[in-house]
Protein backbone atom coordinates (compact mmCIF):
# COMPACT_ATOMS: atom_id res chain seq x y z
CA UNK A 1 0.00 0.00 0.00
CA UNK A 2 0.99 3.53 -0.54
CA UNK A 3 2.28 6.14 1.88
CA UNK A 4 -1.14 8.36 1.32
CA UNK A 5 -3.31 5.12 1.51
CA UNK A 6 -1.61 4.44 5.29
CA UNK A 7 -1.94 7.86 6.33
CA UNK A 8 -5.81 7.71 5.58
CA UNK A 9 -6.28 4.47 7.36
CA UNK A 10 -4.83 5.15 10.73
CA UNK A 11 -6.49 8.62 10.68
CA UNK A 12 -9.69 6.62 9.96
CA UNK A 13 -8.44 4.50 12.15
CA UNK A 14 -7.68 6.67 15.36
CA UNK A 15 -11.38 8.81 14.57
CA UNK A 16 -13.04 5.94 15.16
CA UNK A 17 -11.15 4.40 18.00
CA UNK A 18 -10.97 8.09 19.39
CA UNK A 19 -15.06 7.84 19.07
CA UNK A 20 -14.66 4.31 21.61
CA UNK A 21 -12.33 6.05 23.86
CA UNK A 22 -14.61 8.53 24.58
CA UNK A 23 -17.54 6.38 25.03
CA UNK A 24 -15.73 3.99 27.16
CA UNK A 25 -14.41 7.06 29.62
CA UNK A 26 -17.65 8.28 29.90
CA UNK A 27 -19.01 4.96 31.00
CA UNK A 28 -16.34 4.56 33.64
CA UNK A 29 -16.65 8.20 34.83
CA UNK A 30 -20.41 8.14 35.19
CA UNK A 31 -20.39 4.60 37.18
CA UNK A 32 -17.40 4.91 39.21
CA UNK A 33 -15.37 7.98 39.61
CA UNK A 34 -17.67 11.18 39.13
CA UNK A 35 -18.92 12.98 42.36
CA UNK A 36 -22.24 14.09 41.41
CA UNK A 37 -23.25 17.75 42.33
CA UNK A 38 -26.42 18.72 42.14
CA UNK A 39 -27.39 22.33 42.22
CA UNK A 40 -29.83 24.61 40.54
CA UNK A 41 -27.73 25.54 37.43
CA UNK A 42 -26.68 22.55 36.43
CA UNK A 43 -29.21 20.11 37.28
CA UNK A 44 -29.50 16.37 36.87
CA UNK A 45 -28.16 16.52 32.71
CA UNK A 46 -25.08 15.52 32.00
CA UNK A 47 -25.90 16.71 28.35
CA UNK A 48 -23.42 19.71 28.89
CA UNK A 49 -20.63 18.13 30.15
CA UNK A 50 -20.41 15.52 27.29
CA UNK A 51 -20.67 18.80 24.55
CA UNK A 52 -17.75 20.17 26.55
CA UNK A 53 -15.66 17.03 26.55
CA UNK A 54 -16.84 16.48 22.70
CA UNK A 55 -13.35 18.63 22.44
CA UNK A 56 -11.20 16.61 23.17
CA UNK A 57 -11.35 14.43 20.09
CA UNK A 58 -11.08 17.00 17.83
CA UNK A 59 -7.63 18.46 19.93
CA UNK A 60 -6.02 15.12 19.94
CA UNK A 61 -6.50 14.28 16.29
CA UNK A 62 -4.93 17.51 15.27
CA UNK A 63 -2.05 16.85 18.01
CA UNK A 64 -1.26 13.89 16.36
CA UNK A 65 -1.63 15.10 13.12
CA UNK A 66 1.41 17.54 14.56
CA UNK A 67 3.70 14.04 15.89
CA UNK A 68 3.58 12.81 12.55
CA UNK A 69 1.35 9.69 13.70
CA UNK A 70 -0.43 9.28 10.93
CA UNK A 71 2.62 7.78 8.91
CA UNK A 72 3.75 4.08 9.06
CA UNK A 73 7.55 4.93 8.52
CA UNK A 74 8.35 7.44 10.83
CA UNK A 75 7.92 4.48 13.50
CA UNK A 76 10.15 2.03 13.49
CA UNK A 77 10.92 1.26 17.50
CA UNK A 78 8.09 0.74 19.50
CA UNK A 79 9.20 2.34 22.03
CA UNK A 80 9.95 5.33 20.37
CA UNK A 81 6.33 5.29 18.96
CA UNK A 82 4.55 4.51 22.48
CA UNK A 83 6.54 7.29 23.81
CA UNK A 84 5.46 9.57 20.91
CA UNK A 85 1.80 8.72 21.31
CA UNK A 86 1.83 9.78 24.94
CA UNK A 87 3.68 12.59 24.55
CA UNK A 88 0.81 13.69 21.82
CA UNK A 89 -1.95 12.07 24.47
CA UNK A 90 -0.03 14.15 27.35
CA UNK A 91 0.01 17.69 25.77
CA UNK A 92 -3.84 17.42 24.62
CA UNK A 93 -5.03 16.45 28.10
CA UNK A 94 -3.39 19.79 28.70
CA UNK A 95 -4.61 22.02 26.03
CA UNK A 96 -8.03 20.66 27.52
CA UNK A 97 -7.63 21.30 31.37
CA UNK A 98 -6.07 24.41 29.89
CA UNK A 99 -8.98 25.08 27.62
CA UNK A 100 -11.50 24.14 31.09
CA UNK A 101 -9.22 25.92 33.52
CA UNK A 102 -9.68 29.13 31.63
CA UNK A 103 -13.50 28.54 31.19
CA UNK A 104 -13.87 28.14 34.49
CA UNK A 105 -16.78 30.68 35.63
CA UNK A 106 -18.98 28.77 33.52
CA UNK A 107 -20.77 26.18 36.25
CA UNK A 108 -20.87 23.27 33.35
CA UNK A 109 -17.06 24.03 33.45
CA UNK A 110 -16.35 24.73 36.64
CA UNK A 111 -17.95 21.18 37.91
CA UNK A 112 -16.93 19.00 35.08
CA UNK A 113 -15.18 15.93 36.19
CA UNK A 114 -11.06 16.08 36.26
CA UNK A 115 -10.95 12.39 36.23
CA UNK A 116 -12.79 12.35 32.70
CA UNK A 117 -9.32 14.01 31.16
CA UNK A 118 -6.99 11.44 32.91
CA UNK A 119 -9.06 8.49 32.36
CA UNK A 120 -9.36 9.83 28.55
CA UNK A 121 -5.63 9.76 28.41
CA UNK A 122 -5.05 6.30 30.25
CA UNK A 123 -7.60 4.56 27.57
CA UNK A 124 -6.85 6.14 24.32
CA UNK A 125 -3.27 5.82 25.41
CA UNK A 126 -3.88 2.10 25.34
CA UNK A 127 -6.73 1.66 22.11
CA UNK A 128 -4.38 3.51 20.39
CA UNK A 129 -1.32 1.51 21.01
CA UNK A 130 -3.32 -1.70 20.07
CA UNK A 131 -4.77 -0.74 17.33
CA UNK A 132 -1.61 0.44 15.71
CA UNK A 133 -0.09 -2.63 16.32
CA UNK A 134 -3.15 -4.19 14.84
CA UNK A 135 -3.16 -2.34 11.67
CA UNK A 136 1.14 -2.65 11.60
CA UNK A 137 0.30 -6.40 11.37
CA UNK A 138 -2.36 -6.50 9.05
CA UNK A 139 -0.19 -4.41 6.70
CA UNK A 140 2.88 -6.80 7.33
CA UNK A 141 0.71 -9.51 6.23
CA UNK A 142 -0.90 -7.83 3.60
CA UNK A 143 2.72 -7.10 1.93
CA UNK A 144 4.07 -9.93 2.49
CA UNK A 145 1.55 -12.26 0.83
CA UNK A 146 1.90 -10.07 -2.25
Amino acid sequence: MDTKHNSFIYFLLECIIMGLCYLLTWYVVRKYLFVYVWTADTGTSFRPFYFISLGLIPIYLCVHKLYHLYNLKSFTNTWNEFITVCKADFISVVLFEMILYFGGRNDYVFMFPNSFSVCFFLISTLMIIIGRKCIFAFTRTSTTQR
